[in-house]
């Protein structure tokens, strides 16, 4: 007997032992895909910023006002299809929260480099980033953030199957709101990953990274305090 409760003891520090060395190598790979995320959209904008001299160049010659290469046809009529499905389900066609179903962007393909932008009110100091979310839409898959306020955004590509969302002037105080989203497991969607991240610096700025499976059209859009990126689910 006495044998026994020794050779149970030692299975379960084994087994202790082995779950402590799994999470050890679990948070190493995700603080090791954080950084190479942190490297590729570095590399971006870097990229992004050695464009602009010669974009300026091209269109002082040309005599033509660079703007952007977005262009997005924003209906005002809602549909069926965007009716939110039960927030219950675990694993079907909702999502990580929800939200209510607004008017629906007709979707648009965007090349690396372009942005969609949005002006909140810009007053009433710093915006604090309260939630992330996803939710299986009708034909779309949305990342929805909210703020406590109205926010300044910024959208664009960054390399392949990358889009990143920026948040003007907003911090996260909650560690539960940096948490990664890992939406692979939903049925018919694009996006992979979403990973909330504050970037140190003068003026705070919160950055949420949404890696995707493959190239879909997108669109932001805000709805009060809450901005929304909405992919185009693939067929199939």
């Amino acid at each position: 007997e006495e044998a026994e409760r020794r050779a149970e003891l030692a299975r379960l520090e084994k087994a202790k032992a082995d779950a402590a060395r799994a999470e050890a190598e679990k948070a190493k790979a995700d603080r090791e895909r954080l950084e190479r995320m942190k490297a590729e959209v570095a590399k971006a904008e870097s990229d992004k910023k050695a464009d602009e001299p010669v974009k300026q160049e091209v269109a002082a010659t040309s005599g033509v006002t660079p703007t952007s290469s977005v262009y997005a046809s924003r209906s005002t009529a809602g549909s069926a299809a965007d009716a939110p499905s039960d927030p219950k389900r675990k694993g079907g066609d909702d999502g990580f929260g929800g939200a209510n179903a607004g008017s629906r962007p007709a979707p648009v393909a965007q090349g690396e480099g372009a942005e969609d932008k949005g002006d909140g009110d810009g007053g009433g100091g710093p915006r604090v980033l309260t939630f992330v979310g996803f939710k299986n839409v009708g034909e779309q898959s949305r990342v929805l953030v909210r703020t406590n306020d109205k926010v300044s955004y910024n959208v664009r590509k960054v390399g392949q199957n990358k889009v990143v969302l920026e948040l003007e002037n907003t911090r996260i105080l909650l560690r539960n709101n940096q948490r990664v989203l890992d939406t692979s497991f939903f049925p018919r969607t694009a996006v992979k990953m979403v990973t909330p991240e504050e970037i140190e610096g003068a003026s705070k700025t919160t950055r949420i990274l949404i890696e995707l499976s493959e190239e879909v059209p997108y669109e932001a859009k805000q709805e009060g305090n809450t901005v929304y990126i909405a992919f185009q689910r693939p067929q199939g």
